[in-house]
C-alpha cells in the first residue's frame, strides 16, 4: 500500500511541487526539488488571476442588480400607466353620470311642459263649457278658476271656432317640439347606454392586465430571491478563494522572506559594482592619459628619467577639457547613429555611458525611457542617485549625472509620450536645470511649449523623494505610496517614473501610481504605454 504526499503552492499557474515522499511497506525514499527560479513571478501571477476573478464576480454581481432595477423600474412604470388610465376611465364615468343627470333634468322640464298645456286644454274646456265654477279640483290639487266674463258668454258661434283652432294649432306645434325632444333625449340615452358598456369591457380589459402586471412583478420578486441566492452562492464561493489565498499566504511569506534577503545581497553587490566601475573608469582614464602623453613624445620613446614624466592628474584634466560633455558634442565630433556613448559632464570625476538620440541635426540625451513595465522603477535613494536600468530599454540616468549636465550649460527638457490608443503628443521646457545632492536634487523647470499640457510646472522648486528618503510637501510619503522615485509636490502633477499599468486603471491599485501625465487625459487614472525623456542643449 502506497501513499503520496505533494505540496504543490497552484498547480494550474505551473508551479513545481516542492518535495514529494513516498511510504512503501516503512522503506523510506525522498526527492527533493529545487523551486522554480520564477516562483515569484508565478506567484503574482496566481494574485493577478485571484484578483481578475474577484473583479469578474462582483461585475457579474453589478450587471444583476442593474438588470434587477431596471425591471422593477419597469414594473412600476407600468403600474402607473394602467393607474392614471383607470383614473381615466373614472373620470368619464363621472362625466357620464353627470350628462344623465342633466338628461334627467331635461325630461322634468319636458314634463313640466306637458302639464302646463294639460292645465291650459282644461281651462279652454271649462271656459267652452261656460261654467261658472270659482273653485275644482284638478289631478288632486285645488286652484281657483277663472270667471267667466259675459263678453265670452256673448261670442258667436264662428269665433269660438276661430279660437278653438287657434289653440289647437299652439298645441300641436308645441307637442312638435316635445316630441322633438323627447327624440333627442331617447337618442342620448343610447349614446350613453353604450358609452356605459365600452366604460365597463375598458374597466375589464384594464382589470386583466392590472392582473398580469401584479403576476409579473410577483414574478420579479422571485427572480430577485433567485438572484439574491446567487449572490449568496457567490460570496461563500469567495470566501473559499479568499481562504485559499490565506492558506497560499504562508508559504508565500517564506519564499518572499528569503527573496528580500537575496534583494538586499543582490543591492550589496550593486554598491561594490558602481564602486569598482568608478575606479576601472578613473584607472582608464588615466591609462589612456598616459598612453596619448609617450605617443606625442619625441621619436615615440617613452621617458627613462620617471622625474621628467608631468603630473598625472594635470595631464588628465589637460585631457578631459577634449571629452565630449553631452550627445551634441558626440553629434559634432561626426556621429550620426543612435546609440550608447560616453560623456563627461564638465564637473564629473569620471566618464560615464549615455543613450544618445541623433536626430533633426541635434544629439538629444536621452536620460529616462519607459517601454515594457519589466524593469521595477520603486527604489531608493542610492539607485536614483547613480541610476539604473539597461540603456536600450527602460532605465534612469541617475541623479547625480542629470545634475552634471543640466548645470555645465543651458538645457531643455523635451518628454514624449504615447498613450494606448496609439496617438503621441510632447512636451518641452526650455529650462530645465537639476541641483546637487545637498539641495536634494531640486528642479526648476519653466517656459512650457507642446500639445500634452503642462504637468511639470507643479513639481517646479521640488526636491527628489524616493521610498527611503521622503522630502516632499505631502504629510505621507508620496514616493512610497507610488511606488517611484520623482519630484514629489502633494504629490504629483506628472509621474512618469510609476508603475506600468496598461491604460485605464480604477481598481488595480488602492493609489493612482501609474505612469501619469495629468493634463493628457484630465485624470491619474490612465498609465501611458510609452514615455521618453531628453535633453537639448540650447547654446
Amino acid at each position: 500500500m502506497k501513499f503520496h504526499v505533494i505540496s504543490v503552492f497552484y498547480l494550474a499557474a505551473g508551479v513545481v511541487p516542492l518535495f514529494e515522499t513516498q511510504v512503501d511497506h516503512c522503506n523510506y525514499s525522498f526527492q527533493i526539488w529545487q523551486p522554480d527560479q520564477n516562483v515569484l513571478h508565478k506567484l503574482q501571477l496566481i494574485q493577478a488571476f485571484i484578483d481578475n476573478m474577484t473583479h469578474y464576480l462582483e461585475a457579474e454581481l453589478l450587471k444583476l442588480k442593474y438588470s434587477n432595477s431596471n425591471d422593477r423600474l419597469r414594473h412600476q412604470n407600468t403600474s402607473i400607466r394602467l393607474e392614471r388610465d383607470i383614473m381615466a376611465l373614472k373620470m368619464k364615468h363621472t362625466e357620464d353620470m353627470s350628462t344623465l343627470k342633466a338628461v334627467s333634468l331635461e325630461t322634468s322640464l319636458i314634463k313640466d311642459r306637458l302639464q302646463k298645456i294639460d292645465f291650459r286644454v282644461d281651462d279652454f274646456i271649462l271656459h267652452l263649457s261656460g261654467k261658472n265654477l270659482k273653485t275644482y279640483k284638478h289631478k288632486g290639487k285645488v286652484r281657483k278658476d277663472r270667471m267667466v266674463s259675459n263678453m265670452t258668454l256673448k261670442m258667436d258661434e264662428h269665433y269660438m271656432l276661430g279660437v278653438l283652432r287657434g289653440m289647437v294649432a299652439d298645441l300641436k306645434a308645441e307637442w312638435i317640439m316635445v316630441k322633438r325632444d323627447l327624440l333627442d333625449l331617447k337618442f342620448k340615452t343610447s349614446e350613453l347606454t353604450d358609452g356605459y358598456g365600452e366604460l365597463r369591457n375598458a374597466t375589464g380589459d384594464v382589470a386583466k392586465e392590472f392582473r398580469l402586471v401584479r403576476e409579473k412583478l410577483l414574478d420579479h420578486f422571485d427572480t430577485e430571491e433567485s438572484g439574491s441566492r446567487n449572490i449568496f452562492k457567490a460570496e461563500a464561493k469567495m470566501n473559499n478563494l479568499e481562504e485559499t489565498v490565506e492558506a497560499l499566504q504562508v508559504s508565500v511569506n517564506e519564499i518572499l522572506s528569503n527573496l528580500i534577503n537575496a534583494k538586499n545581497e543582490m543591492t550589496n553587490l550593486h554598491k561594490e559594482k558602481t564602486s569598482l566601475e568608478k575606479d576601472v573608469k578613473d584607472l582608464q582614464s588615466q591609462y589612456s592619459t598616459l598612453s596619448q602623453y609617450y605617443r606625442t613624445s619625441a621619436g615615440g620613446t617613452a621617458y627613462q628619467n620617471t622625474k621628467s614624466v608631468p603630473d598625472v592628474s594635470t595631464t588628465v584634466l589637460e585631457t578631459y577639457k577634449s571629452l565630449p560633455q553631452d550627445c551634441q558634442d558626440i553629434y559634432e565630433y561626426g556621429f550620426r547613429s543612435s546609440g550608447v556613448y560616453q560623456i563627461k559632464p564638465r564637473n564629473a570625476a569620471y566618464l560615464d555611458s549615455v543613450y544618445c538620440e541623433m536626430v533633426n541635426g541635434s544629439g538629444l540625451t536621452v536620460i529616462q525611457r519607459r517601454t515594457d513595465g519589466l524593469l521595477s522603477f520603486n527604489n531608493g535613494w542610492l539607485e536614483y542617485k547613480v541610476g539604473f536600468g539597461n540603456l536600450y530599454g527602460d532605465f534612469w540616468i541617475g541623479n547625480e549625472i542629470l545634475h552634471g549636465i543640466t548645470t555645465q550649460r543651458n538645457y531643455a527638457l523635451r518628454v514624449d509620450m504615447w498613450d494606448w490608443e496609439s496617438n503621441k503628443a510632447y512636451a518641452e521646457y526650455f529650462k530645465f536645470v537639476v541641483d546637487g545632492e545637498r539641495s536634494k536634487y531640486m528642479l526648476h523647470v519653466s517656459d512650457y511649449n507642446g500639445d500634452a499640457g503642462d504637468s511639470l510646472s507643479y513639481h517646479n522648486l521640488m526636491k527628489f523623494s524616493t521610498k527611503d528618503l521622503d522630502n516632499d510637501l505631502h504629510i505621507r510619503n508620496c514616493a512610497a505610496e507610488n511606488k517611484a522615485g520623482w519630484w514629489y509636490n502633494q504629490c504629483y502633477s506628472s509621474h512618469l517614473n510609476g508603475v506600468y499599468h496598461k491604460g485605464w486603471y480604477p481598481g488595480q491599485s488602492a493609489f493612482a501610481d501609474g505612469i501619469v501625465w495629468y493634463t493628457l487625459k484630465s485624470s491619474e487614472r490612465y498609465s501611458l504605454r510609452k514615455v521618453e525623456m531628453k535633453l537639448k542643449r540650447l547654446d
